[in-house]
């Protein structure tokens, strides 16, 4: 992963909580099929927490 320099705290928490969504809605997850985390909550039932 490329080295990444923020101007301010808000901009890195900004840019990690678009990174975190796209991990979870968007990127699929060899370990649980090649499908995203929303997805295979959504398909297994399971309640998500919160981290």
């Amino acid at each position: 992963m490329p080295s990444r320099l923020f101007s301010s705290l808000t901009e890195a928490r900004e840019q990690i909580r678009a990174w975190q969504h796209d991990d979870n809605h968007r990127r699929p997850h060899s370990g649980i099929g090649n499908i995203p985390p929303v997805e295979f909550v959504a398909k297994r039932g399971l309640a998500m927490r919160a981290a």
